[in-house]
């Protein structure tokens, strides 16, 4: 137990040669991945497109480089993002799968 009474206050001076030091700094990077639902057929466009002829892939990817992780002649029904829990818009497609675009 103390032997101070309450009205006692403690001051600490600091000595002259000490010198204020900045508390340490930490820098936090984070890289977050996208992830992407896309759900495709392997029919042509412009073809009936029955839900057995649709499959769906999540990648973790680069926007970009989801065409080259599908099969080839893979038609893109739409692209999620997974991370922001919405629809890409189809002007942020990849060119060669932008409606109208053909690849």
């Amino acid at each position: 137990m103390s032997t101070r009474s309450p009205s006692e206050t403690l001051f600490v001076t600091p000595s002259k040669n000490a010198r204020a030091e900045r508390p340490p700094v930490l820098v936090v990077s984070l890289v977050l991945r996208q992830t992407y639902r896309v759900p495709f057929s392997l029919k042509p466009s412009g073809q009936s497109q029955a839900a057995a002829d649709v499959e769906t892939i999540d990648l973790e990817a680069d926007l970009d480089h989801i065409p080259g992780l599908l099969p080839p002649g893979a038609y893109i029904m739409y692209v999620e993002d997974l991370t922001a829990g919405q629809n890409v818009h189809w002007t942020r497609w990849p060119n060669a799968y932008r409606p109208g675009f053909g690849g």
